[in-house]
């Protein structure tokens, strides 16, 4: 590994220092004045190698929005890529049968965020299956688990509450500025709904009861 040794210390500046150092080098050499030039002793220097130090600064700067374009679009893509997937997680969460949508609820509700339940439990199976619950690897009496949400869940019903508050918002704005009778009783019944809904998310239940799944 000597040839490592032979190469200019220079070199092995890292890109992300060397490249902004000599777009502003070889930019003051090109675009400073003949006054300030002179006044460093530059000017020769300037007039002799002008052409070579106009490309350098040309090639840094391409190079720079270059990296900038990369980083951007790939920053893009990145939040693009993460939105999608957590529409499609939210999708399948919505779309889920009731009886599986109410367990991970009611697991959520546990002060804990988890529930004990028999390893024979169907719903837990499922659950399981689909990557929406895990379990603890210690059991109580070899068949009873501590079962946990995963974390796209947690995201999924946290975005519901906030959906819910959103639209309770709307709700509450409805009624006040409506004037026709019959639409707003109609409001108070949906928003009453909505509160009912929205304290059920967000009452913490201490209950532990998971035999209503079966």
């Amino acid at each position: 590994m000597d040839w490592l040794n032979k190469i200019p210390n220079w070199i092995k500046i890292p890109i992300k220092i060397l490249l902004p150092a000599l777009t502003i080098f070889s930019g003051f050499i090109v675009l400073a004045s003949d006054g300030v030039l002179e006044y460093l002793n530059l000017l020769e220097f300037e007039q002799t190698n002008g052409f070579a130090f106009a490309i350098v600064f040309l090639v840094c700067v391409s190079l720079i929005i270059c990296y900038i374009a990369s980083f951007l679009v790939e920053a893009i893509v990145k939040q693009v890529k993460t939105y999608l997937l957590r529409e499609r997680m939210f999708k399948k969460f919505i779309n889920m049968p009731d009886v599986y949508k109410n367990a991970l609820i009611q697991i959520y509700r546990q002060p804990t965020k988890s529930l004990k339940m028999e390893m024979s439990n169907s719903v837990a199976a499922y659950l399981t299956a689909v990557r929406a619950i895990d379990r603890s690897e210690l059991s109580d009496m070899g068949y009873i688990f501590d079962y946990f949400l995963q974390p796209w869940v947690v995201m999924c019903i946290e975005r519901l509450i906030k959906e819910d508050r959103k639209y309770i918002a709307k709700l509450e704005r409805a009624i006040i500025k409506t004037k026709d009778q019959t639409e707003q009783t109609e409001l108070k019944g949906k928003l009453k709904i909505c509160r009912a809904n929205l304290e059920y998310l967000t009452t913490v239940d201490e209950s532990n009861n998971f035999n209503e799944w079966e």
